[in-house]
């Protein structure tokens, strides 16, 4: 009665409307081009990523921007993400009904991103661990690193074909010392033939052994490392993940573990982990915040790699970028930090400077799928170069 005595008209409930109140329709905030021509274009190009030409018979044609280059590459960006992982047990029960104080009952199933990723994999069919071929496909009589630049300049490039591991031997044969490099993810797909894909990343972080970890076992054991050998690990994005799984597996004898734009890093006490991570990349921050590692030999550095670095023309994720951390490596390393310096010494005692030593590059891939009438095509065995293990 109060609507009506006001002179509100139900039956005409638009009448009189004050319209200034919420957020205006959007059509009123796009430009003329856009307004004059909204719905008569045919078909849409892609010019590049993240760029549209709209195109209509009736309508001019026109450019539409989806975004910044570097959209997925803002620290703001990252930091939503990284809060959203953190807060994941909260969204959950949010959308349940369930109140928020159940994340806290005695006996609660989490619902952190490692749960999720373990109910991801199990939708997926599972991490596929087993048939796999892994082999060397190029050797090459190499020098030892010299500082961490170096080291991630030595990982392989994510690419189709091309090798995933790089593994180096320095010191007598009778006493030697190793340094194992991991690519990241190869493929965002999960039935392909790389084990560097989608499904991996998937497996790792639900704490399930990854495919991509079983194959850098394999090479490693290929290569001839001993349980006993001084290894020293490397990994970029989901290689950080699979020395993650190396280091904390208790099989080898690891001295040292350097990671970039990994979603983790391994808890090993008193061994030295450097941990380089861009604050505008969205890999590391999808896993949320993370317990510090007290106590224990670990440095994470998280640098602005869009303040002062030089970013990666075209790339989706220029802050995710290797070439991009190879620049950030410099910068960590000139801080002289103890962590830095613990690694390091680790590095110079397993490979001395100007230390001569022999690299071996290794692909590891699944068996191809042949469908009915296809022909299987049997893969050419090809040199570290002509694969990409080379940057």
């Amino acid at each position: 009665m109060a609507f009506i005595s006001s002179g509100y008209n139900p039956k005409k409930p638009m009448e009189g409307r004050i319209t200034d109140i919420g957020p205006r329709h959007f059509t009123d905030f796009l430009p003329p081009v856009l307004a004059k021509n909204k719905g008569a274009w045919d078909y849409h190009e892609i010019i590049e990523p993240g760029m549209l030409l709209h195109v209509g018979s009736a309508a001019a044609p026109t450019l539409g921007v989806l975004g910044e280059p570097d959209a997925l590459s803002t620290a703001e960006g990252a930091l939503a993400v990284r809060v959203l992982a953190t807060q994941l047990d909260d969204f959950a029960l949010g959308a349940a009904g369930r109140p928020a104080t159940e994340a806290y009952r005695p006996g609660a199933l989490g619902t952190d991103i490692t749960t999720l990723a373990a109910i991801a994999l199990a939708a997926m069919g599972g991490a596929r661990t087993g048939s796999m071929n892994v082999r060397p496909v190029g050797e090459a009589v190499t020098v030892a690193p010299d500082g961490l630049r170096s080291l991630g300049a030595r990982i392989p490039s994510a690419v189709a074909g091309g090798p995933q591991l790089r593994i180096e031997r320095y010191g007598p044969v009778e006493a030697p010392r190793w340094i194992v490099y991991s690519t990241g993810t190869v493929d965002f797909g999960m039935n392909g033939t790389t084990v560097f894909d989608l499904r991996a990343d998937v497996a790792a972080i639900a704490d399930r052994t990854a495919a991509s970890t079983v194959a850098a076992d394999r090479a490693m054991r290929d290569a001839g490392v001993g349980p006993a050998d001084p290894v020293l690990l490397v990994g970029h994005s989901q290689g950080g993940l699979v020395v993650q799984q190396l280091a904390e597996s208790d099989l080898w004898n690891i001295d040292g573990v350097l990671t970039f734009g990994a979603p983790a890093a391994p808890h090993l006490g008193e061994v030295p982990v450097v941990a380089i991570e861009h604050s505008e990349d969205v890999v590391p921050a999808i896993v949320g915040f993370q317990p510090s590692h007290d106590g224990e030999a670990y440095a994470n550095y998280r640098v602005d790699a869009m303040d002062g670095g030089t970013p990666v023309p075209d790339h989706v994720m220029p802050a995710h970028s290797m070439s991009m951390y190879e620049q950030s490596a410099d910068r960590v390393e000139a801080t002289g930090d103890a962590g830095v310096r613990a690694f390091l010494d680790e590095l110079h005692r397993i490979a001395p400077a100007d230390a001569g030593g022999a690299a071996t590059w290794y692909l590891a891939q699944r068996p191809q799928v042949v469908e009915p009438g296809q022909t299987l095509i049997a893969p050419g065995r090809t040199s570290a170069a002509d694969a990409g293990g080379v940057r």
